[in-house]
């Protein structure tokens, strides 16, 4: 243990996929997207604070790694959907979705209101 329970958690559940493509730095665990169909996802762990982040969408958790790495593994798969809404070319709004069977539920969303006035 590294005083980091969201990244032991992630890399001790992903340690039977040696393929899935994880760079690590300190606090941070962090995932590229294979194509361009895909999104960044990275996991910041600060002991008790933890934050999924999916290239503009994040959902913070205190105290709560668990919530935390479950959400950063379920990014990683293709159940996850990332839909981002854009005007004048600027993205003010993001939903993370899940997407089992085609149905689409579940989701969580981050608005960005700076851009609301264009």
């Amino acid at each position: 243990m590294n005083n980091h329970p969201a990244i032991d958690e992630v890399l001790s559940r992903l340690k039977d996929f040696p393929a899935v493509p994880i760079t690590q730095q300190e606090n941070t665990l962090s995932v590229e997207p294979k194509n361009a169909n895909g999104f960044r996802v990275e996991l910041i762990d600060n002991s008790t604070e933890f934050t999924v982040y999916c290239d503009g969408w994040f959902n913070d958790y205190i105290f709560d790694y668990e919530q935390a790495s479950k959400l950063f593994l379920f990014s990683l798969t293709t159940a996850a959907r990332l839909r981002v809404k854009e005007k004048n070319q600027k993205r003010y709004w993001f939903g993370l979705e899940s997407r089992l069977d085609g149905i689409v539920g579940n989701q969580l969303s981050t608005f960005y209101p700076k851009f609301n006035s264009f």
